[in-house]
């Protein structure tokens, strides 16, 4: 996908985000991207459980979860996946966080797609953004015409072809008489603007139109939400990652806490795992020791487009790595790490351990580049 092809002309077409546009071709070789997506699904353990919806047979499908990790490493297609979770030929299925999944799929959607996009906005969507699909043959979406309160970007990765039925708010309140999802939308199908989306066509749907899509073959669309923010957006991510449980709360319970660092925490998390809302799945545990030996081979940074961030709150220090928090004590050591690892210059691990061991020990420091590791933060290269 060349940025040229869609971002150039994207604020034009869509009216700076508030009309629907389509854009043909967007994506160059839409099949990878389909393929990077369709691993994913290899990838279910019942530690890691993905976020999966599914319609089939006029109704939900509540066990096709279940189905999909009992699946995981068989080898089938993934329209065969597909059918034997929804038990159906004809099903809709969504999964989201689909960029925690993939890392090879994550770089590809930073620098084809994201930071693109938020050289056009010049500021990244402070709310965050996320990734998800749709699949299936399902004929129109099972949950009717319906808005969304963000703005939607789908990607149509094919390989049969999908069409897109969209009212504007105003034209869609006037036909109906209300602002509510329905089922009964057939007899308003003309007045919509209708598009044809093949395979690497990009379709924008701005927050508040209503829209309902139809698919006669098997199909997949990706999409991208940019999330709106709120009060309560703002304030409850950043609470999460301060007190995820019952124990950290109990240390934070009595400090002092402004609402505004909350906010920071939040902005600080979304920064280090570039501003997509889901963190990567976590590592497989690793021994220590064998790390530390593989290491001392190779040099070290941050991976691109996800630096390390820090925050000093309610008495407690945190290294934020990929959306998530490493707590500690207040110290040093951790905006030292940030300051050193984030200048994007790879440095040998032994040189990084004596360039920081004023600021600890080196068993800690060392502890510490292992949980960063094991959180996804470090580009390991030989040298």
């Amino acid at each position: 996908m060349a940025a040229c092809c869609w971002v150039t002309n994207f604020f034009d077409l869509s009216e700076k985000l508030t009309k629907v546009a389509f854009f043909p071709h967007a994506m160059i070789n839409p099949e990878i991207t389909l393929d990077l997506i369709s691993a994913i699904f290899k990838k279910f353990t019942s530690k890691n459980v993905p976020k999966i919806r599914a319609w089939s047979n006029g109704g939900q499908q509540y066990t096709a979860t279940d189905e999909l990790l009992a699946d995981a490493s068989k080898q089938l297609c993934l329209y065969e996946r597909l059918v034997r979770a929804t038990r159906s030929e004809n099903f809709c299925v969504t999964l989201n966080g689909l960029s925690s999944w993939c890392e090879i799929f994550t770089l590809e959607m930073q620098t084809k797609i994201l930071q693109p996009l938020f050289a056009q906005l010049e500021v990244p969507p402070v709310a965050g953004v996320d990734f998800y699909a749709f699949f299936g043959n399902y004929g129109f979406t099972p949950f009717g015409a319906h808005d969304d309160i963000d703005e939607s970007f789908l990607w149509h990765l094919g390989p049969s072809k999908k069409i897109a039925y969209v009212w504007p708010r105003q034209i869609y309140e006037k036909l109906t008489g209300h602002t509510r999802a329905t089922l009964s939308y057939q007899n308003i199908l003309t007045a919509a603007k209708k598009f044809e989306l093949n395979p690497g066509d990009l379709l924008f749907i701005p927050k508040g139109d209503f829209h309902v899509l139809e698919t006669q073959g098997f199909s997949v669309t990706l999409g991208l939400t940019l999330f709106p923010n709120t009060p309560e957006r703002e304030c409850e991510a950043g609470l999460r990652l301060l007190a995820p449980n019952f124990k950290t709360l109990s240390l934070v319970g009595d400090k002092n806490l402004k609402i505004n660092e909350l906010i920071k925490l939040r902005k600080l998390s979304l920064e280090s795992n570039g501003y997509i809302i889901s963190a990567p799945q976590l590592l497989p545990q690793i021994k220590a020791i064998s790390v530390v030996d593989t290491l001392h081979g190779l040099s070290i940074s941050t991976r691109e487009f996800f630096p390390l961030r820090q925050i000093r709150i309610a008495g407690r220090e945190a290294l934020i790595v990929r959306r998530r928090a490493i707590w500690a004590k207040q110290n040093t050591l951790f905006s030292s790490i940030c300051n050193y690892l984030n200048t994007s210059i790879p440095a040998p691990y032994p040189k990084i351990m004596e360039d920081l061991s004023k600021y600890g020990d080196q068993k800690y420091i060392s502890d510490v580049l292992i949980k960063v590791h094991a959180l996804g933060g470090l580009s390991i290269e030989e040298y």
